[in-house]
């Protein structure tokens, strides 16, 4: 009877655990929707917040672009006008026309346009045969007469300028009118204004273009984004990028919406797939007839209440046994006098074996533990190089045997470095650990996922039967670092490079497969971070030759195979030698010649460019010396300097020590430098270079206009002068635009100044034209090769 009553007892609570046990993770997820639902929707909402004002300022952009275009261009006039006094009208008038015309911004939309206060065109880019013509009378769709009204504001304004709208054809679009703003500035010294405008359309399109592009890398939460798509379900925006410009998955069901203008709600849809159910959250904004989409993520909630069950049953059945314990125990106590001592001997018998479980059950999972030790990174809890070895040779046995690829690929954690060196090695401890998370959910059954050392991983995706399904894991794994990655607070944009090679085609073992795909991870790290490549023979043959590069470069100084020539710069207008640049040759005794081009950027990574660079500006410092001194000649010398060496500390006061302890004339000495230095930093470089002015060094800046270096900073830095790269020079007599470009550039150096030396030049027609422009220096093969000091005596020595 005790036992029937223990059972039934049983049965009952067991019964009611697992009905709570429902309940509870039925509530769970209830709640959870329900908070995820508001937290989505107040994101969304935050972003229709954020288009609604960036929508409300177009016009400000506009205003505050054109504005500060205007004034620049009022400057260069004014400069031009200032330097030029002495001139007449007529030649000043035609400079500020030659600086002005060829300018464009905002896109090559933006130009700049001069009237004369009485409506007579003197410059318009694009209307060039107006010009000279008075547009006074000139109106708009509306009857309004642009350039009347807008001189009449200007005239009526206390400082010379005013806004002014109109509206006008735009380029492309036939004689459709579109609305225009335009801003102008009064040049009091010929009574111009000088203005320009920009369509408000194009505006409102360069804001969503922003728009879209920051939609596409914003996310919130753990895995919270926002898809843009237009009313017919075309994705605009979206997290996974390549899905832009498609038909988004469920757009059948955003045309049986019935949405209020910027309102939203929730929709429920299923995947007809895995035909399990989603919800998104859609917002309208009618305005630019868009759909806000946010899904509600149910995967983590869903997993989290999987484990919350398992765990509450668990805990049940514990509390179910406790109590059939004390029930058991209840009905022992009633029968202790007749089985009291069969009892006492069963549970010492009981704890006995229980022992015995328990330490065979430790021992056990000890050997587990070291067990898994042995073959798993302890960080990351990936295979290790020992698991990856064995792995990897099963793999290759398998992809044999079913004739499919093997694809080993090596991936190497960009400038991890500086993650350490800034927030410190815990922190890199666990940034590794979440990169080897996120590499473990790529991996299928079939695949394997290691931690080969530092910040590199080596994935192998078995049973591959194309080059293409290789080429779409890769994207899988360089998709993992597109997005801004945010640890304990700080967030990272980093990115990763891979180099994959292919079982059987490039090697039939794995320390082949490994050691190949290393060596192309070294190549694409070298010429193109982020990407993925494929090894080949090529590849192996560049990574040698750069291997070999490396190591012999690092004893040319002591081999005494680093030497220097000079190539003349001579005056356009006289033929005389004026100057030469000192050019680095590196003469191997293996390799043999080796260009500039390929082995400077080893020297700067290997820090060897600082002991290079000292040698070839001693050197060339006491050979123009020691020219000038034996023909009774003073001509210049100019020197390029790597950004490395421009930014070692001292840098300028080692130059002039340099000078000093050989002898030549410090004024006679030019320092190269290149466009990406300005641009990379500088505030940091801007001082140096004021340094070496102050010193008495002439500052060159080289390969002008082929980067992205503003005619404005020829004002803010001490340069004294600039190189027309050769891409311009080659030019000259074949495109016209390109030089009314050059004859700008001269425009502006002849008024600040600047000496201007042309590289490149190889025939007479381009030396006469640079002689008729003004051009005060001219270099490249037409007055000779680069060459020895020897055979600079030779040609230029006097008679």
């Amino acid at each position: 009877m005790v036992s029937i009553f223990i059972t039934v007892l049983f049965v009952i609570l067991a019964s009611n655990n697992q009905k709570k046990t429902r309940d509870l993770v039925d509530g769970l997820r209830s709640d959870y929707i329900g908070n995820q639902k508001t937290s989505i929707k107040q994101r969304v909402q935050s972003v229709v917040d954020k288009i609604n004002y960036e929508q409300t300022q177009t016009v400000n952009l506009l205003e505050k672009n054109i504005y500060s275009r205007v004034l620049e261009a009022h400057q260069i006039a004014s400069n031009i006008y200032q330097k030029n006094s002495y001139q007449s009208k007529s030649v000043i008038s035609k400079n500020i026309y030659n600086a002005l015309n060829p300018i464009r911004f905002n896109e090559n939309r933006g130009y700049f346009f001069i009237f004369t206060m009485q409506g007579v065109s003197v410059l318009h880019p694009l209307i060039p045969q107006i010009e000279g013509q008075s547009k006074i009378k000139l109106q708009d769709v509306h009857g309004t007469f642009i350039l009347k009204e807008h001189i009449d504001l200007i005239k009526k304004s206390k400082n010379g300028e005013a806004f002014y709208r109109w509206w006008f054809r735009k380029p492309g679009h036939g004689d459709t009118e579109f609305e225009k703003i335009g801003f102008a500035k009064r040049f009091e010294e010929y009574d111009w204004l000088i203005g320009t405008g920009e369509y408000v359309s194009d505006v409102q399109n360069s804001i969503k273009k922003n728009l879209l592009n920051w939609l596409s890398n914003f996310s919130f939460g753990n895995d919270g984004f926002v898809i843009v798509t237009n009313y017919d379900g075309k994705v605009l925006s979206h997290i996974k990028q390549t899905l832009i410009g498609h038909q988004w998955e469920y757009a059948s069901f955003l045309s049986s919406l019935t949405l209020a203008d910027n309102q939203g709600d929730f929709i429920k849809v299923q995947n007809n797939l895995t035909r399990k159910s989603q919800i998104f959250y859609v917002h309208s904004f009618p305005l630019w007839e868009w759909f806000l989409i946010a899904p509600v993520s149910l995967s983590k909630i869903d997993t989290y209440l999987i484990d919350k069950e398992k765990k509450l049953i668990i805990e049940g059945k514990a509390a179910l046994y406790k109590i059939l314990v004390a029930c058991t125990i209840f009905a022992l106590v009633l029968g202790i006098i007749s089985i009291y001592i069969g009892n006492y001997i069963n549970r010492r018998f009981y704890d006995f074996q229980s022992k015995i479980q328990d330490s065979f059950s430790k021992l056990k999972e000890s050997q587990g533990q070291l067990e898994y030790l042995a073959h798993h990174d302890p960080l990351t809890g990936l295979a290790n190089r020992t698991k990856l070895s064995k792995q990897l040779e099963c793999a290759i046995k398998m992809c044999h045997s079913t004739k499919t690829m093997l694809a080993v690929m090596f991936v190497d954690i960009d400038d991890f470095k500086k993650i350490n060196d800034q927030y410190g090695h815990r922190f890199g401890d666990k940034f590794i650990k979440l990169i080897g998370q996120k590499i473990k959910s790529l991996v299928g059954k079939h695949d394997i996922a290691a931690r080969f050392g530092g910040d590199e991983f080596i994935v192998c995706f078995s049973l591959i039967k194309s080059e293409q399904e290789i080429k779409a894991k890769s994207y899988k794994l360089l998709a993992l670092f597109e997005n801004t990655i945010t640890l304990n607070g700080v967030r990272l944009k980093v990115s990763s490079s891979i180099g994959i090679a292919v079982y059987p085609k490039d090697g039939e073992n794995e320390e082949e497969l490994i050691s190949k795909s290393d060596i192309v991870l070294y190549r694409t790290k070298e010429k193109c971070k982020g990407t993925a490549l494929f090894y080949d023979t090529n590849i192996n043959k560049e990574v040698q030759y750069q291997f070999l590069l490396e190591d012999e470069l690092s004893s040319a100084l002591r081999n005494d195979e680093i030497s220097v020539v000079y190539q003349p710069q001579v005056d356009t207008q006289t033929g005389q030698l004026k100057a030469v640049e000192a050019l680095c040759r590196w003469n191997n005794k293996k390799l043999g010649l080796i260009p500039a081009q390929q082995f400077i950027p080893i020297a700067e990574s290997k820090g060897l460019i600082h002991s290079i660079g000292d040698y070839i500006f001693s050197k060339a410092c006491a050979d123009i010396h020691h020219f000038c001194a034996n023909t009774n000649q003073s001509i210049g010398l100019s020197i390029n300097v790597s950004p490395l060496q421009l930014l070692e500390s001292n840098f300028a006061f080692r130059l002039k020590e340099f000078v000093n302890n050989i002898g030549v004339l410090i004024q006679n000495i030019t320092i190269e430098i290149t466009e990406n230095v300005l641009i990379e930093d500088i505030a940091q470089v801007k001082p140096i270079l004021d340094e070496i002015k102050e010193y008495g060094f002439g500052i060159s800046l080289d390969d002008f206009g082929t980067g992205y270096c503003s005619l404005s900073y020829l004002s803010q830095l001490p340069i004294t002068e600039i190189k027309i790269d050769r891409t311009f020079v080659q030019a000259i007599g074949q495109d016209k635009q390109i030089e009314n470009v050059m004859k700008s550039i001269l425009a502006v150096a002849n008024v600040s100044k600047l000496i201007v030396v042309a590289e490149g030049v190889e025939c007479y027609e381009q030396s006469l034209w640079l002689k008729n422009n003004k051009c005060q220096l001219s270099q490249g093969y037409l007055h000779g090769q680069p060459m020895k000091l020897e055979a600079l005596f030779q040609k230029y020595k006097k008679k």
